[in-house]
């Protein structure tokens, strides 16, 4: 047995005079009005966002909170690889990208779990089937593959502890 919300309108709603105009009307068949049409294609399209607000949005507190839990990811993994500072530099962008994608802890953990232990010709495969049949793994595809890519170059560059790794 269920429990909780039931299915339905709330008790004691009742549509307003326009909302049974509009219910009747579609039922009988009749074509919608311009007005209606024009709505109706608008909800579904979403209202654009001016300048004014897709500035407030960039500079809202949700965003820099993001912004800082991904730089903080990022200075935390650089920290995992001593000596692997110009890599991280010169890829900054590319694994900021990346850690923006993640939504939770255990994402990551799962990432880093995928990198470390398949080898470098199973990777894309395997993150590919754990992004579709994964509910916890939300990260975009392509900064995916950048996170990859990132992970299995320091893992060749700390195999083979050369220096000249980094210049590849």
């Amino acid at each position: 047995m269920q429990r909780g919300r039931k299915t339905g309108r709330k008790p004691g709603y009742k549509h307003d005079k326009e909302t049974k105009r509009k219910i009747s009307q579609t039922k009988s068949g009749q074509p919608f009005t311009d007005d209606h049409k024009d709505n109706m294609r608008q909800a579904k399209l979403g209202t654009s966002r001016s300048e004014e607000e897709r500035q407030s949005i960039s500079t809202g507190r949700a965003y820099i909170d993001l912004e800082s839990k991904c730089l903080h990811r990022f200075l935390e993994m650089r920290s995992e690889y001593p000596g692997q500072e110009e890599f991280f530099d010169s890829n900054r962008a590319a694994l900021l990208i990346a850690m923006r994608g993640l939504k939770s802890e255990t994402e990551l953990r799962d990432i880093r779990r995928y990198i470390e232990t398949l080898t470098i010709e199973e990777i894309p495969q395997a993150y590919l089937e754990y992004q579709y049949d994964s509910s916890s793994f939300y990260a975009h595809e392509a900064a995916m593959v950048d996170l990859i890519d990132a992970a299995t170059f320091l893992r060749k560059a700390l195999r083979t502890k050369d220096e000249n790794a980094l210049l590849h």
